[in-house]
């Protein structure tokens, strides 16, 4: 299990066992034994990979562009990278540099957590397709969906502000901005839901999304579904759901914070919780000590 820079042994999800500690990087699991993390090596951005077991490193391969500096994405293996530049974006595959399309000029800025773009990178699991949204892209057409073999645009469509999008088996791309809608190449794209969610995950084998799901009032809460839709669940406060298991997800608790917050009533209170879609049992997540993925507030 990934949280920010940290790697756990999640075995028991309501126990977790910390496995590795990144600074200054940006990680990415590479199999059940193994990370990938981005480091600068001679002046240029690298992927190294790593097995956890043994601590052995090997390079994978060499980035044009550092992800730390801005906003992209990457494989662990180095092969392939999309970043946003200079108003275009890249797509780095086939050892070459290649300009997919151009994206308007920003000026601005956002107050809210509920009011502010996230932005889509996101190769699918077997790297055939590249899902992409610049977080300061607003235009009719901010969503773009590629074949990486022939940079062939599959899909351009305008959704609002990006609020997430995961790619799920069976190169299913689910995303959410004005609405919550899903991709796939032999049935196009089509709405699944009709609320706005944040930040949305899924279960490795795409059977179950969460979101962070927000109240007229600015109150998050996680809403937990079934990809059909037919069975739902709705958490006490809470926000930034990410799945451990195929039936367990994590999510940060979250506080009443009064006049201390600048824009929002609420705010992580540095506890983590695990949800059970099975049983539905909401149970607090312990973790050592100086192990916890996040801090409070």
């Amino acid at each position: 299990m990934l949280a920010r820079n940290l790697v756990y042994d999640v075995s028991d999800p309501v126990h977790p066992r910390l496995v590795c500690r990144g600074t200054n990087t940006q990680i990415q699991l590479a199999g059940g034994t193994s990370i990938a993390y981005v480091t600068a090596k001679n002046g240029k951005a690298v992927v190294m990979r790593r097995e956890l077991a043994t601590g052995a490193e090997t390079l994978a391969g060499t980035l044009p562009f550092d992800p730390r500096n801005g906003f992209a994405t990457w494989t662990p293996d180095g092969q392939l990278e999309a970043y946003a530049a200079d108003q275009n974006i890249h797509l780095w595959s086939g050892g070459a540099d290649h300009v997919l399309y151009g994206i308007p000029p920003f000026f601005g800025g956002f107050e809210s957590r509920w009011s502010s773009p996230r932005g889509i990178a996101a190769f699918s699991p077997n790297d055939t397709y590249l899902a992409f949204v610049d977080p300061v892209d607003f235009s009719s057409q901010n969503l773009r969906i590629f074949s990486i073999g022939d940079r062939r645009q599959l899909l351009a469509v305008g959704i609002g502000y990006a609020l997430g999008g995961r790619w799920l088996p069976g190169d299913r791309f689910v995303w959410a901005g004005n609405s919550v809608m899903q991709w796939s190449p032999s049935g196009g794209a089509h709405s699944m839901r009709s609320d706005r969610w944040f930040d949305p995950a899924a279960s490795a084998d795409g059977n179950w999304l969460a979101a962070t799901v927000v109240s007229s009032s600015s109150v998050p809460h996680v809403l937990v579904v079934t990809f059909d839709g037919s069975k739902s669940f709705s958490t006490q406060l809470g926000s930034s759901p990410s799945f451990v298991s195929a039936t367990v997800l994590w999510y940060a608790e979250e506080k009443a914070c009064g006049s201390t917050c600048a824009a929002d009533p609420t705010m992580p209170d540095g506890v983590v919780r695990a949800f059970d879609v099975l049983s539905g049992k909401d149970a607090l997540v312990q973790f050592a000590a100086g192990e916890q993925p996040v801090a409070s507030g």
